[in-house]
């Protein structure tokens, strides 16, 4: 049996006026990460007010990709090397 570790990962950004309406099926998802069990795991969910397909959130995207950084330096293997960040 395969278990998906997904606790922690999932950020999910959405306006909610998606130009090709995918606000509906992310609330969808929200609805049903609500019901998990064995990890509940319920994520992270933004709507963006009056905001189209492309919204990243609260915060513009050269922001937005440094904390998406830092997170992956948090999580990494142990065995993983980060020469990337060294800029």
């Amino acid at each position: 049996m395969l278990l998906l570790d997904i606790y922690d990962k999932l950020y999910i950004y959405a306006g909610d006026m998606d130009n090709v309406r995918l606000d509906q099926p992310v609330r969808e998802m929200q609805a049903w990460m609500k019901t998990t069990q064995n990890p509940h795991y319920e994520g992270f969910f933004v709507y963006g007010d009056r905001k189209g397909h492309c919204f990243t959130g609260p915060v513009d995207m050269s922001v937005r990709l440094q904390e998406m950084a830092q997170h992956i330096l948090r999580f990494k293997p142990d065995w993983a090397t980060s020469p990337w960040w060294n800029y």
